[in-house]
Protein backbone atom coordinates (compact mmCIF):
# COMPACT_ATOMS: atom_id res chain seq x y z
CA UNK A 1 0.00 0.00 0.00
CA UNK A 2 2.92 2.23 1.55
CA UNK A 3 4.75 1.56 -2.43
CA UNK A 4 1.62 1.77 -4.19
CA UNK A 5 1.19 5.39 -2.79
CA UNK A 6 4.99 6.51 -3.41
CA UNK A 7 4.79 5.36 -6.98
CA UNK A 8 1.30 6.72 -7.83
CA UNK A 9 2.43 10.46 -6.51
CA UNK A 10 5.56 9.94 -8.15
CA UNK A 11 4.31 9.28 -11.69
CA UNK A 12 1.55 11.87 -11.64
CA UNK A 13 3.88 14.56 -10.53
CA UNK A 14 6.85 13.13 -12.87
CA UNK A 15 4.32 13.90 -16.21
CA UNK A 16 3.02 17.09 -14.44
CA UNK A 17 6.58 18.77 -14.49
CA UNK A 18 7.86 17.46 -17.45
CA UNK A 19 5.31 19.57 -19.47
CA UNK A 20 5.83 22.76 -16.94
CA UNK A 21 6.88 25.18 -19.50
CA UNK A 22 9.03 26.72 -16.55
CA UNK A 23 12.87 26.47 -17.04
CA UNK A 24 13.16 26.22 -13.29
CA UNK A 25 10.66 24.64 -11.28
CA UNK A 26 10.37 22.50 -7.86
CA UNK A 27 7.53 20.85 -6.17
CA UNK A 28 7.21 19.28 -3.04
CA UNK A 29 4.50 17.73 -1.57
CA UNK A 30 3.48 16.37 2.20
CA UNK A 31 1.13 13.50 2.51
CA UNK A 32 -0.35 12.35 5.60
CA UNK A 33 -1.10 8.56 5.67
CA UNK A 34 -1.34 5.76 8.29
CA UNK A 35 1.43 2.97 7.69
CA UNK A 36 0.14 -0.12 6.71
CA UNK A 37 -1.14 -2.57 9.36
CA UNK A 38 -1.12 -0.03 12.12
CA UNK A 39 -2.69 3.02 13.50
CA UNK A 40 0.63 4.80 13.54
CA UNK A 41 0.27 8.63 11.85
CA UNK A 42 3.23 9.20 9.01
CA UNK A 43 4.16 11.83 6.58
CA UNK A 44 5.49 11.11 3.18
CA UNK A 45 7.32 13.58 1.38
CA UNK A 46 7.88 13.65 -2.22
CA UNK A 47 10.60 16.37 -3.78
CA UNK A 48 10.85 17.06 -7.43
CA UNK A 49 13.33 19.50 -9.87
CA UNK A 50 13.64 20.25 -13.09
CA UNK A 51 16.65 22.52 -13.35
CA UNK A 52 17.19 23.09 -16.61
CA UNK A 53 15.04 23.37 -20.07
CA UNK A 54 14.82 20.54 -22.21
CA UNK A 55 15.61 17.95 -19.31
CA UNK A 56 14.37 15.41 -18.21
CA UNK A 57 13.42 16.25 -14.49
CA UNK A 58 15.26 13.65 -12.12
CA UNK A 59 13.09 11.24 -10.29
CA UNK A 60 12.17 12.36 -6.90
CA UNK A 61 13.86 12.04 -3.33
CA UNK A 62 11.20 9.95 -1.73
CA UNK A 63 11.77 9.67 2.44
CA UNK A 64 8.79 8.59 4.74
CA UNK A 65 8.78 9.93 8.00
CA UNK A 66 7.16 7.86 11.17
CA UNK A 67 5.52 8.36 14.18
CA UNK A 68 8.26 6.63 15.90
CA UNK A 69 10.94 9.67 14.06
CA UNK A 70 8.30 11.79 15.62
CA UNK A 71 7.68 14.30 13.09
CA UNK A 72 4.99 15.94 14.97
CA UNK A 73 6.89 17.40 18.03
CA UNK A 74 7.88 19.91 15.15
CA UNK A 75 6.12 22.94 14.62
CA UNK A 76 4.37 23.45 11.10
CA UNK A 77 7.34 25.75 10.56
CA UNK A 78 9.73 23.29 11.80
CA UNK A 79 7.97 20.81 9.86
CA UNK A 80 7.96 22.77 6.47
CA UNK A 81 11.40 24.03 6.95
CA UNK A 82 12.87 20.32 7.04
CA UNK A 83 10.59 19.50 4.17
CA UNK A 84 12.44 22.20 2.08
CA UNK A 85 15.89 21.70 3.01
CA UNK A 86 15.67 18.01 2.19
CA UNK A 87 13.97 19.63 -1.32
CA UNK A 88 17.36 20.77 -1.68
CA UNK A 89 19.62 17.72 -1.09
CA UNK A 90 20.83 18.69 2.18
CA UNK A 91 20.96 15.39 4.33
CA UNK A 92 18.56 15.41 7.24
CA UNK A 93 18.44 12.96 10.32
CA UNK A 94 16.68 11.40 13.00
CA UNK A 95 18.21 11.57 16.18
CA UNK A 96 16.77 9.34 18.41
CA UNK A 97 16.88 9.86 22.28
CA UNK A 98 20.18 9.73 23.39
CA UNK A 99 22.67 9.44 26.56
CA UNK A 100 25.24 12.39 26.05
CA UNK A 101 28.68 11.89 27.66
CA UNK A 102 27.83 14.39 30.62
CA UNK A 103 24.94 11.63 31.31
CA UNK A 104 22.18 14.16 30.70
CA UNK A 105 19.69 12.37 28.53
CA UNK A 106 18.62 14.32 25.50
CA UNK A 107 15.11 13.74 23.50
CA UNK A 108 14.89 13.24 20.05
CA UNK A 109 15.39 15.77 17.28
CA UNK A 110 16.16 16.59 13.95
CA UNK A 111 19.65 17.17 12.55
CA UNK A 112 20.27 18.58 9.10
CA UNK A 113 24.22 17.87 8.20
CA UNK A 114 25.44 20.26 5.31
CA UNK A 115 28.35 19.56 3.27
CA UNK A 116 28.81 22.61 2.41
CA UNK A 117 28.93 26.28 3.41
CA UNK A 118 26.83 27.65 1.14
CA UNK A 119 24.05 24.98 1.92
CA UNK A 120 24.57 26.09 5.66
CA UNK A 121 23.50 29.30 4.08
CA UNK A 122 20.93 27.44 2.46
CA UNK A 123 19.09 26.25 5.86
CA UNK A 124 19.96 29.61 7.31
CA UNK A 125 18.09 31.18 4.30
CA UNK A 126 14.74 28.78 4.72
CA UNK A 127 15.24 28.65 8.16
CA UNK A 128 14.34 32.85 8.07
CA UNK A 129 11.66 32.02 5.40
CA UNK A 130 9.88 29.95 7.62
CA UNK A 131 10.41 31.78 10.90
CA UNK A 132 12.55 29.10 12.67
CA UNK A 133 14.39 30.84 15.84
CA UNK A 134 18.08 30.07 15.51
CA UNK A 135 18.72 25.93 15.83
CA UNK A 136 21.60 24.27 18.51
CA UNK A 137 24.72 23.90 16.06
CA UNK A 138 27.69 21.44 16.68
CA UNK A 139 30.66 20.93 15.21
CA UNK A 140 31.50 17.14 15.20
CA UNK A 141 29.20 16.92 18.78
CA UNK A 142 32.29 15.68 21.05
CA UNK A 143 32.72 18.60 23.17
CA UNK A 144 31.67 18.04 26.69
CA UNK A 145 30.20 21.48 27.10
CA UNK A 146 27.56 20.94 24.00
CA UNK A 147 24.21 21.66 23.69
CA UNK A 148 21.78 20.00 25.28
CA UNK A 149 19.15 19.19 22.52
CA UNK A 150 16.58 22.08 23.94
CA UNK A 151 15.24 22.32 20.68
CA UNK A 152 13.52 20.15 18.44
CA UNK A 153 15.73 20.35 15.08
CA UNK A 154 20.22 21.21 14.90
CA UNK A 155 22.90 21.58 12.74
CA UNK A 156 25.65 18.96 12.39
CA UNK A 157 28.72 21.02 10.86
CA UNK A 158 30.96 17.25 10.67
CA UNK A 159 30.67 17.31 7.31
CA UNK A 160 32.60 20.48 6.61
CA UNK A 161 35.65 19.11 7.70
CA UNK A 162 38.35 20.84 4.98
CA UNK A 163 41.71 22.56 6.52
CA UNK A 164 41.50 25.61 3.78
CA UNK A 165 45.37 26.45 4.80
CA UNK A 166 48.05 25.75 7.02
CA UNK A 167 51.07 28.70 6.80
CA UNK A 168 54.09 27.26 8.33
CA UNK A 169 55.74 30.55 7.70
CA UNK A 170 53.37 32.86 9.70
CA UNK A 171 52.22 29.97 12.00
CA UNK A 172 48.60 30.04 10.71
CA UNK A 173 45.46 27.41 10.10
CA UNK A 174 42.88 27.87 8.69
CA UNK A 175 40.22 25.25 9.48
CA UNK A 176 36.33 23.78 8.78
CA UNK A 177 34.16 22.91 11.85
CA UNK A 178 34.56 19.01 11.18
CA UNK A 179 38.53 19.40 11.36
CA UNK A 180 39.73 17.52 14.89
CA UNK A 181 42.32 17.98 17.68
CA UNK A 182 43.63 14.76 16.47
CA UNK A 183 43.64 15.56 12.67
CA UNK A 184 45.30 18.81 13.40
CA UNK A 185 48.19 16.64 15.80
CA UNK A 186 48.57 14.50 12.60
CA UNK A 187 49.12 17.35 10.09
CA UNK A 188 51.54 19.16 12.15
CA UNK A 189 53.57 16.63 13.59
CA UNK A 190 57.38 16.83 12.64
CA UNK A 191 57.19 20.81 11.32
CA UNK A 192 58.30 21.96 14.68
CA UNK A 193 54.59 23.85 15.05
CA UNK A 194 52.03 22.76 17.28
CA UNK A 195 47.95 23.86 17.99
CA UNK A 196 47.52 23.59 21.82
CA UNK A 197 45.09 21.07 22.69
CA UNK A 198 42.33 21.25 25.41
CA UNK A 199 41.10 18.62 27.75
CA UNK A 200 38.78 17.21 25.42
CA UNK A 201 39.34 14.14 23.66
CA UNK A 202 41.14 13.60 20.21
CA UNK A 203 37.85 13.70 17.99
CA UNK A 204 36.73 17.05 19.24
CA UNK A 205 36.34 20.05 17.28
CA UNK A 206 39.04 22.78 16.64
CA UNK A 207 36.73 25.31 16.40
CA UNK A 208 33.98 24.13 18.47
CA UNK A 209 36.29 23.71 21.61
CA UNK A 210 36.97 27.55 21.17
CA UNK A 211 33.34 28.17 21.02
CA UNK A 212 33.03 25.94 24.26
CA UNK A 213 35.71 28.25 26.13
CA UNK A 214 38.10 25.37 25.88
CA UNK A 215 41.20 25.93 27.88
CA UNK A 216 44.94 24.53 26.21
CA UNK A 217 48.42 25.11 28.12
CA UNK A 218 48.43 28.58 26.14
CA UNK A 219 45.27 30.03 27.69
CA UNK A 220 41.71 29.94 26.01
CA UNK A 221 41.40 28.72 22.78
CA UNK A 222 39.60 31.90 21.83
CA UNK A 223 42.09 34.14 22.64
CA UNK A 224 44.12 32.11 19.91
CA UNK A 225 42.12 33.11 16.88
CA UNK A 226 43.19 34.91 14.15
CA UNK A 227 40.30 35.24 11.55
CA UNK A 228 36.30 34.23 11.48
CA UNK A 229 34.01 33.29 8.34
CA UNK A 230 30.75 32.89 9.71
CA UNK A 231 26.94 32.99 7.92
CA UNK A 232 24.54 35.13 10.15
CA UNK A 233 21.41 33.59 11.08
CA UNK A 234 19.23 36.03 8.44
CA UNK A 235 21.48 33.44 5.74
CA UNK A 236 21.86 36.48 4.18
CA UNK A 237 25.25 38.01 5.31
CA UNK A 238 28.54 36.61 5.37
CA UNK A 239 31.00 38.03 7.90
CA UNK A 240 34.80 37.97 7.51
CA UNK A 241 37.01 39.05 10.17
CA UNK A 242 41.10 38.99 11.04
CA UNK A 243 43.03 37.36 8.66
CA UNK A 244 39.94 36.09 6.64
CA UNK A 245 39.29 39.58 5.43
CA UNK A 246 41.28 38.85 2.32
CA UNK A 247 42.53 35.86 0.25
CA UNK A 248 46.28 35.87 1.27
CA UNK A 249 47.57 36.18 4.52
CA UNK A 250 48.34 39.45 5.77
CA UNK A 251 51.47 40.56 7.66
CA UNK A 252 50.42 43.05 10.56
CA UNK A 253 46.92 41.17 10.68
CA UNK A 254 44.63 42.43 13.75
CA UNK A 255 45.08 39.15 15.95
CA UNK A 256 42.46 38.06 18.60
CA UNK A 257 40.71 41.25 19.30
CA UNK A 258 40.41 42.00 15.36
CA UNK A 259 39.11 38.77 14.99
CA UNK A 260 35.57 39.39 17.04
CA UNK A 261 35.49 35.34 17.59
CA UNK A 262 33.63 36.04 21.03
CA UNK A 263 31.10 37.45 19.15
CA UNK A 264 30.04 34.04 17.78
CA UNK A 265 30.18 31.59 21.02
CA UNK A 266 27.57 29.53 20.59
CA UNK A 267 25.82 30.63 18.12
CA UNK A 268 24.86 34.42 19.48
CA UNK A 269 25.77 36.26 15.97
CA UNK A 270 25.26 32.92 13.33
CA UNK A 271 27.17 29.91 12.37
CA UNK A 272 30.90 29.88 12.17
CA UNK A 273 31.71 27.73 8.71
CA UNK A 274 36.08 28.51 9.18
CA UNK A 275 38.44 29.96 11.84
CA UNK A 276 42.29 30.79 11.46
CA UNK A 277 44.31 30.12 14.44
CA UNK A 278 48.19 30.86 15.68
CA UNK A 279 50.35 28.14 16.14
CA UNK A 280 53.44 27.52 18.69
CA UNK A 281 56.50 27.04 18.01
CA UNK A 282 57.54 23.57 19.39
CA UNK A 283 61.08 23.77 21.95
CA UNK A 284 63.29 20.75 21.20
CA UNK A 285 62.68 19.43 24.98
CA UNK A 286 60.21 18.95 27.52
CA UNK A 287 59.84 18.02 30.85
CA UNK A 288 57.15 17.09 33.05
CA UNK A 289 57.36 17.84 37.06
CA UNK A 290 55.34 16.61 39.66
CA UNK A 291 55.51 17.13 43.69
CA UNK A 292 53.05 18.12 46.51
CA UNK A 293 52.24 21.44 46.99
CA UNK A 294 51.38 21.13 51.02
CA UNK A 295 51.01 24.70 51.99
CA UNK A 296 51.08 28.45 50.53
CA UNK A 297 54.82 29.11 50.62
CA UNK A 298 55.18 25.84 48.14
CA UNK A 299 52.89 27.36 45.75
CA UNK A 300 54.46 31.21 46.01
CA UNK A 301 57.43 29.42 44.76
CA UNK A 302 55.83 27.73 41.85
CA UNK A 303 54.44 30.98 40.61
CA UNK A 304 57.38 32.74 41.33
CA UNK A 305 59.27 30.06 38.79
CA UNK A 306 56.67 30.91 36.61
CA UNK A 307 57.23 34.40 36.86
CA UNK A 308 60.71 33.72 35.86
CA UNK A 309 60.08 31.71 32.75
CA UNK A 310 61.60 28.98 34.90
CA UNK A 311 58.14 26.75 34.39
CA UNK A 312 56.35 27.42 30.97
CA UNK A 313 53.09 25.78 32.29
CA UNK A 314 52.10 24.52 36.21
CA UNK A 315 48.73 23.11 37.35
CA UNK A 316 47.47 22.22 41.09
CA UNK A 317 45.26 19.68 41.03
CA UNK A 318 43.32 18.02 44.24
CA UNK A 319 41.30 15.02 44.03
CA UNK A 320 39.00 14.81 47.48
CA UNK A 321 39.84 13.14 49.55
CA UNK A 322 43.40 13.70 49.43
CA UNK A 323 46.34 15.74 48.91
CA UNK A 324 46.82 18.94 45.95
CA UNK A 325 49.21 17.96 43.78
CA UNK A 326 51.72 20.45 41.68
CA UNK A 327 51.90 19.42 37.73
CA UNK A 328 54.83 21.54 35.74
CA UNK A 329 56.35 22.03 32.45
CA UNK A 330 60.03 22.88 31.14
CA UNK A 331 61.28 23.07 27.84
CA UNK A 332 64.56 23.80 26.09
CA UNK A 333 66.28 24.13 22.94
CA UNK A 334 68.76 21.89 24.32
CA UNK A 335 69.17 18.92 26.71
CA UNK A 336 71.67 20.96 28.41
CA UNK A 337 69.16 24.04 28.74
CA UNK A 338 66.74 21.80 30.13
CA UNK A 339 68.64 20.80 32.74
CA UNK A 340 69.48 23.50 33.97
CA UNK A 341 66.42 24.68 34.52
CA UNK A 342 65.43 21.32 35.98
CA UNK A 343 68.27 21.71 38.30
CA UNK A 344 66.61 25.35 39.39
CA UNK A 345 63.18 24.49 40.15
CA UNK A 346 64.14 21.25 42.01
CA UNK A 347 66.61 23.72 44.04
CA UNK A 348 63.00 25.79 44.90
CA UNK A 349 60.12 22.94 45.01
CA UNK A 350 62.15 19.96 46.87
CA UNK A 351 60.99 16.06 46.33
CA UNK A 352 59.38 16.95 43.11
CA UNK A 353 60.05 13.88 39.98
CA UNK A 354 61.00 14.39 36.85
CA UNK A 355 60.56 12.89 33.26
CA UNK A 356 61.98 14.31 30.40
CA UNK A 357 62.05 13.87 26.90
CA UNK A 358 62.48 15.00 23.63
CA UNK A 359 58.97 17.15 22.53
CA UNK A 360 58.15 15.67 19.08
CA UNK A 361 58.52 11.73 20.92
CA UNK A 362 56.20 10.95 24.12
CA UNK A 363 57.92 7.25 23.81
CA UNK A 364 61.18 8.57 24.41
CA UNK A 365 60.44 10.12 27.92
CA UNK A 366 62.02 8.90 30.51
CA UNK A 367 62.48 9.70 34.10
CA UNK A 368 64.86 12.01 35.45
CA UNK A 369 67.07 10.99 38.77
CA UNK A 370 68.07 8.01 41.43
CA UNK A 371 64.47 7.29 42.01
CA UNK A 372 63.81 5.75 38.11
CA UNK A 373 64.40 2.58 38.75
CA UNK A 374 61.29 2.56 41.15
CA UNK A 375 58.52 4.74 39.71
CA UNK A 376 56.72 4.42 36.37
CA UNK A 377 55.39 6.60 33.94
CA UNK A 378 52.06 7.80 35.45
CA UNK A 379 48.73 8.31 33.88
CA UNK A 380 48.60 11.94 34.91
CA UNK A 381 52.45 12.61 33.63
CA UNK A 382 51.30 10.78 30.14
CA UNK A 383 48.47 12.89 29.40
CA UNK A 384 50.25 16.04 30.93
CA UNK A 385 53.12 15.34 28.57
CA UNK A 386 50.35 14.82 25.54
CA UNK A 387 48.81 17.88 26.53
CA UNK A 388 51.77 20.14 26.54
CA UNK A 389 53.26 19.10 22.95
CA UNK A 390 49.91 19.28 21.16
CA UNK A 391 48.44 15.64 20.96
CA UNK A 392 45.40 14.94 22.71
CA UNK A 393 43.84 12.05 24.38
CA UNK A 394 40.58 10.15 25.64
CA UNK A 395 42.25 7.73 27.90
CA UNK A 396 41.61 9.82 30.93
CA UNK A 397 37.67 10.74 30.06
CA UNK A 398 36.98 7.31 29.38
CA UNK A 399 38.43 6.21 32.52
CA UNK A 400 36.99 8.76 34.59
CA UNK A 401 33.42 8.15 33.11
CA UNK A 402 33.60 4.74 32.40
CA UNK A 403 32.96 5.03 28.73
CA UNK A 404 34.32 3.88 25.23
CA UNK A 405 32.99 6.60 23.29
CA UNK A 406 33.79 10.08 23.05
CA UNK A 407 30.44 11.35 22.38
CA UNK A 408 26.78 10.94 22.16
CA UNK A 409 25.55 7.32 22.78
CA UNK A 410 22.19 5.66 21.84
CA UNK A 411 20.18 4.99 25.34
CA UNK A 412 21.14 0.98 26.31
CA UNK A 413 21.68 0.51 29.69
CA UNK A 414 22.26 3.92 31.10
CA UNK A 415 25.78 2.46 32.73
CA UNK A 416 28.15 5.80 32.04
CA UNK A 417 29.30 8.04 34.92
CA UNK A 418 27.69 11.03 35.00
CA UNK A 419 29.49 14.57 35.39
CA UNK A 420 28.63 18.14 36.07
CA UNK A 421 31.80 20.81 36.19
CA UNK A 422 32.32 24.58 36.49
CA UNK A 423 34.81 26.98 35.81
CA UNK A 424 35.99 30.26 37.48
CA UNK A 425 38.71 32.84 36.81
CA UNK A 426 40.57 33.81 39.96
CA UNK A 427 43.36 36.57 40.69
CA UNK A 428 46.91 34.95 40.19
CA UNK A 429 47.62 35.48 43.75
CA UNK A 430 48.98 32.39 45.77
CA UNK A 431 47.22 33.66 48.90
CA UNK A 432 43.75 34.05 46.99
CA UNK A 433 44.43 30.81 45.30
CA UNK A 434 44.92 28.50 48.57
CA UNK A 435 42.03 30.39 50.75
CA UNK A 436 39.29 29.25 47.56
CA UNK A 437 40.97 26.11 47.20
CA UNK A 438 40.99 25.14 50.79
CA UNK A 439 37.04 26.03 50.98
CA UNK A 440 36.27 24.01 48.17
CA UNK A 441 38.02 20.71 49.50
CA UNK A 442 36.48 21.32 52.87
CA UNK A 443 32.81 21.68 50.87
CA UNK A 444 33.65 18.84 48.68
CA UNK A 445 34.55 16.55 51.79
CA UNK A 446 31.15 17.65 53.56
CA UNK A 447 29.76 16.02 50.58
CA UNK A 448 31.35 13.13 49.59
CA UNK A 449 30.34 9.44 49.09
CA UNK A 450 31.48 6.19 47.65
CA UNK A 451 29.22 7.29 44.24
CA UNK A 452 31.09 10.60 44.10
CA UNK A 453 34.15 11.96 42.78
CA UNK A 454 35.03 15.94 43.35
CA UNK A 455 38.09 17.10 41.19
CA UNK A 456 39.66 20.87 41.13
CA UNK A 457 42.38 21.83 39.35
CA UNK A 458 43.65 25.61 38.77
CA UNK A 459 45.53 26.53 35.83
CA UNK A 460 47.27 29.90 34.86
CA UNK A 461 45.47 31.74 31.72
CA UNK A 462 48.96 32.84 30.00
CA UNK A 463 47.98 35.72 28.08
CA UNK A 464 45.24 37.13 31.01
CA UNK A 465 47.01 37.84 34.56
CA UNK A 466 44.31 35.20 35.96
CA UNK A 467 43.77 31.69 37.21
CA UNK A 468 40.87 29.12 35.75
CA UNK A 469 39.26 27.11 38.39
CA UNK A 470 37.67 23.84 37.21
CA UNK A 471 35.84 22.16 39.68
CA UNK A 472 34.68 18.41 38.74
CA UNK A 473 32.37 16.38 40.52
CA UNK A 474 31.63 13.20 38.53
CA UNK A 475 29.18 10.11 40.08
CA UNK A 476 29.12 6.42 39.21
CA UNK A 477 25.92 6.27 37.29
CA UNK A 478 23.52 8.94 36.09
CA UNK A 479 20.86 7.34 37.52
CA UNK A 480 21.96 7.20 40.95
CA UNK A 481 19.59 8.53 43.14
CA UNK A 482 22.82 9.81 45.51
CA UNK A 483 25.52 10.81 43.19
CA UNK A 484 23.42 12.83 40.85
CA UNK A 485 21.92 15.16 43.70
CA UNK A 486 24.73 15.37 46.04
CA UNK A 487 27.13 16.73 43.25
CA UNK A 488 23.86 19.53 42.28
CA UNK A 489 24.35 20.24 45.97
CA UNK A 490 27.71 20.52 46.16
CA UNK A 491 28.36 22.81 42.51
CA UNK A 492 25.26 25.58 44.32
CA UNK A 493 27.79 25.65 47.10
CA UNK A 494 30.80 26.01 45.11
CA UNK A 495 28.88 29.13 43.05
CA UNK A 496 28.21 30.51 46.40
CA UNK A 497 31.90 30.64 47.56
CA UNK A 498 33.02 31.61 44.42
CA UNK A 499 30.50 34.07 43.84
CA UNK A 500 31.62 35.91 47.75
CA UNK A 501 35.02 35.78 46.52
CA UNK A 502 34.10 38.00 43.38
CA UNK A 503 35.19 35.20 40.86
CA UNK A 504 33.10 35.27 37.81
CA UNK A 505 32.13 31.93 35.84
CA UNK A 506 34.51 32.08 32.59
CA UNK A 507 33.11 29.13 30.90
CA UNK A 508 30.40 31.09 28.25
CA UNK A 509 27.13 28.88 29.18
CA UNK A 510 27.61 28.28 32.79
CA UNK A 511 24.74 31.65 33.71
CA UNK A 512 23.46 29.75 36.51
CA UNK A 513 25.85 31.63 39.25
CA UNK A 514 24.46 35.13 38.11
CA UNK A 515 20.72 34.15 37.68
CA UNK A 516 21.34 32.35 41.11
CA UNK A 517 23.05 34.95 43.00
CA UNK A 518 19.91 37.18 44.70
CA UNK A 519 18.69 33.57 45.58
CA UNK A 520 21.43 32.23 47.27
Amino acid sequence: HELFTVRLVESMLYDLLEHSPFVHSEMLIKIPHLKPGTSEQAHLFVGLWKLVDNTKPVRPLVDTISQEQDITGLATEEQSLLAEVTAFGIQSNWIGKTLLISGRVRSGLWELAPSKSNEVQQILHSSQKHSVGPMDVISTGKTWGGTQGLRNMRICLSKLDKVSMIDLSNGIVVVEPGVTQGRMSDLLRGTGWYLPVTGSCVHTSLIGNALDGGLTSRGLRIGQVLGVEAIEWNGANIVKTGVLTSKGVMHGYSGPTGAQADSFIFGRRGVVTRMAFALQRLRNYTAIGSGMVADESALKKAFALYDEGLLSWFQTRVATPGDPILVMSLVGRTREELEEKIALVDNDLNGCLFWTGKSHDANELTMRGEEAADFDRNPLVNDAWLYLVGVPSCSRHHHVLGVTSCGEAPIVGETANGFELLAFAAPMDPTIICMLRDKLCAAANNYWYPTLSITITVTPMVIYPTMYFLVWATWDNPACSIGKPAAKSFLDLVRLIMAKAHCPPCRYHDTAMTERRSKL
